[in-house]
């Protein structure tokens, strides 16, 4: 799932960092430089987790963000992983905003 942003890449390269957070996603693994950020989500009662890619482009002040989320330990996701990707596309725009 993407998104293109009308903001510089480190404007909503630290905005998705600011979701994560507040998502209670851990951050694995962040570059700016390369334009990715890699996390995770703690198994739950519903799922084993999930592991998350998100890669930025930009071009000039735009930055497009695509979210990729995928079930760790299990053969369906029973709609966890799209939700993942709405909800981190949604907040890092709320704040964004802010």
């Amino acid at each position: 799932m993407n998104r293109v942003f009308n903001h510089r890449l480190i404007d909503v390269f630290k905005a998705c960092l600011k979701a994560l957070k507040q998502l209670k996603m851990k951050v694995d693994y962040e570059s700016l430089e390369k334009g990715r950020i890699e996390a995770s989500t703690r198994a739950s009662i519903l799922s084993w987790g999930e592991s998350i890619v998100i890669d930025f482009e930009s071009s000039g002040d735009k930055c497009s963000m695509k979210v990729s989320s995928e079930a760790a330990a299990q053969v369906f996701s029973w709609g966890k992983d799209s939700s993942n990707e709405r909800e981190i596309l949604n907040l890092t725009e709320k704040k964004l905003k802010t």
